[in-house]
């Protein structure tokens, strides 16, 4: 193997890890109970995902490095601030949240259900 194939292997090892996260980010989407859990699982996944793949495709094309790193920094910055605006809408419109607090004693709960523990 050269560098050439090890720098490439590297590459898809990253950009695999962030694919990866970003179907995290989706099924914690899809399972999240109310929209500030959705926004936060969303938030966070799909920004490491996007971290990931930068980082994979700085080793594909080196030459990009800096407008990569000045990308990553905006996507960093920028991400956080979005989601609080997020939030900030869902609440000042009224979005219902999930308050169901777990019982003391789950596992009897789970085990009366019928649902392994």
């Amino acid at each position: 193997m050269t560098a050439t194939d090890i720098l490439a292997l590297a590459a898809y090892i990253f950009m695999g890890f962030g694919v990866l996260t970003f179907g995290l980010s989706i099924i914690g989407i899809l399972r999240m109970p109310d929209s500030y859990t959705r926004i936060h699982a969303g938030t966070k996944a799909s920004t490491m995902g996007t971290i990931l793949i930068l980082l994979g495709t700085m080793f594909l094309k080196p030459l990009w490095i800096p407008k990569l790193i000045l990308l990553g920094f905006f996507i960093l910055a920028t991400s956080p601030i979005s989601s609080s605006i997020l939030v900030k809408g869902s609440y000042i419109g009224k979005s219902p949240m999930f308050t169901k607090k777990p019982s003391k004693d789950y596992r009897k709960e789970l085990r009366d259900k019928g649902e392994p523990s």
